[in-house]
């Protein structure tokens, strides 16, 4: 369930899904999903932001970002072991 910030819980992972609107062909919206995990104490790490398609609706990109969010995590993407290593946000491979 999302809670009044918009961050909806799933596995060990806070994710939300966001509208970014696009005015170069109208009044379009891109899909995008931000994971966050837990840090110390009391702070949140960005882990990943995803980037997805236009949509027309601001709903449907949204709902979209959140399917980003939990694809990206059931891919393994988003295992312990993964964010361990440091990865580069935008290549998914590990740095050197």
């Amino acid at each position: 369930m999302a809670n009044q910030w918009g961050l909806e819980h799933y596995k060990d992972f806070l994710i939300t899904g966001s509208a970014v609107p696009t005015f170069a062909t109208g009044f379009d919206w891109y899909s995008q999903g931000v994971i966050l995990r837990p840090g110390r104490v009391t702070s949140i790490v960005e882990v990943r932001r995803i980037k997805g398609p236009i949509f027309n609706s601001k709903e449907a990109a949204e709902e979209h970002g959140i399917q980003l969010c939990k694809e990206w995590i059931d891919t393994g993407a988003g295992t312990r072991s993964f964010l361990r290593r440091g990865v580069d946000k935008d290549k998914k491979e590990p740095r050197k």
